[in-house]
């Protein structure tokens, strides 16, 4: 134990909503739900839940094919919707494959059917997806296709499920249908076309599947949604007074990082991106009105940072223990019901990885830093019938962050902000009378706890702590520190690093 170390005191905080933790299902350029290395993979990761097919790719997913749409049969969808490109309808599968290529770069939809198109799509049968349930012993999300198909073709999807044995007993109406995608413009130019889309959707789903959860894409206040929270929680308690726990509203939240991005080899900037989500989460919940759901959970389906190449940050430990950081502001200021990072992962874009399907060495199928970090956090709630938070009383930080239009710091607020902040926070859960305790030191500090405050006898302690800039999974000597080993009593937790006790 070092002499140095702070000493902190643990207790019992506010009792929390036992979050469901997992996984946006691996990306298009990815193996197939029965490949034996990703198979093991996922298994490593601890998974509670995957979500099915994903994100943006459910505009597109046939169900029956197993696959996204190509661009002849996506083309009906457009000419039934009377969708235009500059002012005209597109005619032929050609044409539509010529213009996506010519602007695919100028709206998300067209960068969307171009990559879905680009090669041929892995076929992912919901036979196929509940094997990999069945592997993993996770629970599916499904989202619901409410661009190219219908709530009978989705409908079909549920008995089929129901067919094959599988228990669904989550699905999202739709994705991102708030978003600036031309295509859900298209189709819900406004919060009442939602609206009314998901209680028909909804009446229809629970008339034959009455204990089903139902996530619902939450708005923000732009133009096009305005009210768009209030106008749903509005048709909800007049339509489904009675279901209110079966309802939650879904958010996606990304760190979304511009080059320059804080310089975590400084002090003053590493506390500033450790932090961001503190200051970031509440804004973004604040513009989009979250407050006006509180009388439903929050499901996070999709949560991560996005930074541009040469991506500084990815892969990094500074990253996972980011990842952590989020997770900790999502419990924190929402009443988070589930949480998904995006994504088990892809052979071409590393930053939504928790598996490394980018190197073809040793690393493959290893988890990256941010898998490592979400797969404690899944067997801290895995299964747990107790959840709460743990009062820490580390020195909080006051981190100071300059208006972005006074100097160069894109990721900056508009205005100077200052916040306080614990860099040390700590969950325990309980399952079977058996306690779990998690703790993330974000601080450059090593800390002392005594243990025993909060679980009982001997417990196992996992342990990984690291230097910032310490690419995961390392093939050279320079490795992430990990300790496994049996404690009680006082025990040091090292700067920088995430452990998992357990009774």
């Amino acid at each position: 134990m070092s002499v140095f170390a702070q000493n902190i005191e643990l207790k019992r905080g506010e009792e929390k909503t036992v979050p469901l933790m997992g996984y946006n299902a691996h990306m298009n350029n990815a193996p197939k739900w029965n490949d034996t290395q990703l198979i093991k993979g996922i298994q490593n990761l601890s998974a509670n839940t995957l979500r099915f097919p994903g994100g943006s790719n459910s505009f597109y997913w046939d169900w029956e094919k197993g696959r996204t749409l190509s661009y002849h049969e996506f083309l009906p969808t457009l000419k039934n919707s009377d969708f235009t490109f500059d002012g005209k309808s597109i005619s032929s599968a050609q044409e539509l494959k010529s213009i996506t290529a010519k602007v695919r770069k100028t709206n998300s939809f067209w960068r969307q059917l171009y990559r879905y198109n680009a090669k041929s799509s892995n076929l992912e049968k919901i036979e196929d997806f509940a094997a990999s349930l069945k592997n993993n012993k996770a629970e599916g999300v499904f989202t619901l296709n409410l661009i190219s198909s219908n709530v009978n073709k989705e409908m079909e999807m549920l008995r089929q499920a129901k067919k094959i044995e599988l228990d669904i007993q989550y699905i999202e109406i739709g994705n991102e249908i708030n978003s600036n995608n031309l295509i859900t413009k298209h189709f819900y130019p406004n919060p009442n076309a939602y609206v009314d889309t998901c209680v028909n959707w909804m009446r229809k789903i629970w008339k034959e599947f009455p204990n089903i959860h139902i996530g619902i894409v939450g708005g923000n206040n732009n133009s096009r949604l305005k009210n768009w929270n209030e106008l749903l929680v509005s048709a909800f308690q007049k339509h489904f007074s009675n279901k209110s726990d079966q309802i939650h509203f879904v958010l996606h939240y990304y760190s979304y990082f511009k080059n320059p991005i804080y310089n975590f080899q400084d002090e003053m900037e590493y506390q500033q991106l450790v932090s961001f989500p503190k200051l970031d989460l509440s804004q973004k919940l604040k513009w989009w009105h979250w407050q006006a759901t509180s009388d439903y959970t929050t499901w996070a389906t999709e949560f991560n940072m996005i930074e541009p190449k040469p991506w500084n940050l990815n892969n990094k430990w500074v990253q996972g223990l980011y990842v952590s950081s989020q997770i900790n502001e999502i419990i924190s200021q929402t009443n988070t019901e589930m949480l998904h990072f995006h994504s088990i992962g892809s052979s071409t874009f590393p930053v939504f990885a928790s598996l490394d399907m980018m190197s073809k060495d040793s690393r493959y199928m290893q988890m990256t830093a941010n898998g490592l970090v979400t797969s404690l956090w899944n067997r801290l709630s895995a299964k747990a019938d107790h959840f709460q938070s743990i009062k820490v009383n580390f020195k909080k930080w006051k981190v100071n962050y300059p208006s972005r239009l006074s100097c160069d710091c894109p990721n900056n607020p508009k205005r100077p902000t200052t916040i306080e902040f614990n860099p040390v926070h700590a969950y325990l859960s309980k399952v079977n009378n058996k306690q779990k305790l998690l703790i993330t030191n974000l601080s450059k500090e090593e800390i002392t706890i005594n243990i025993s405050d909060l679980l009982k006898g001997i417990v196992t302690m996992e342990q990984y702590s690291g230097n910032l800039d310490l690419e995961i999974p390392n093939i050279n000597k320079d490795r992430l520190r990990t300790t496994i080993k049996e404690v009680s009593g006082e025990i040091t937790i090292p700067a920088l690093s995430i452990s998992l006790f357990e009774e």
